[in-house]
C-alpha cells in the first residue's frame, strides 16, 4: 500500500495527511491499436477499501456509485505539458522526459471529500482533447 508521503505527486488542494493509505493504480491505453495515454491514479484507502481486478477494465467512477454507493460530486482538472515519466515513455515508444500533455484531477464526492488524484500522460503525436464548457 502507498501513503501520502510516498506518491509520485500530490492534489494541488493538497489536504491529505502524510500517512494516508492511498490504492496506486497505472492504466495504459491504446488509441486504434498504437499506445495513447498513461494514466497515475491515487485512490483514497479509506472510501474505497478495496478495487477488484475486473473492475479495472470499465469506468472505476461506474464501479463505485454501482457497487459501493459512492456518489462523485465532481471533477477539478488541470492541463498542462510536463515531461514524460520513464514507464510512460517506454510504454509510448519515446524517450524519458519527452513532452507531454497532461491532464491532472482531481475527484470528489458529492460531500466534498476527496476521492481520487490523478496524471493522465498522453502521447504529443496523438494528442487531440475534446471540451465542453458548461454556462448556467
Amino acid at each position: 500500500m502507498t501513503t501520502v508521503a510516498d506518491a509520485e505527486f500530490l492534489p494541488e488542494a493538497g489536504h491529505l495527511k502524510d500517512n494516508e493509505e492511498l490504492i496506486d493504480i497505472r492504466c495504459f491505453r491504446e488509441l486504434d491499436g498504437q499506445p495513447y495515454l498513461m494514466e497515475h491514479s491515487y485512490y483514497i484507502k479509506a472510501i474505497v477499501d478495496t478495487i477488484p481486478e475486473e473492475a479495472l477494465y470499465g469506468s472505476l467512477f461506474n464501479y463505485f456509485e454501482q457497487q459501493r454507493d459512492v456518489n462523485i460530486g465532481f471533477i477539478d482538472q488541470l492541463l498542462m505539458s510536463e515531461p514524460l515519466p520513464e514507464i510512460a515513455g517506454e510504454f509510448m515508444n519515446l524517450a524519458n522526459g519527452a513532452p507531454s500533455l497532461v491532464v491532472k484531477d482531481e475527484t470528489y464526492l458529492t460531500t466534498g471529500k476527496m476521492l481520487a488524484f490523478s496524471k493522465q500522460y498522453y502521447d504529443y503525436r496523438r494528442a487531440r482533447l475534446f471540451m465542453v464548457k458548461k454556462i448556467r
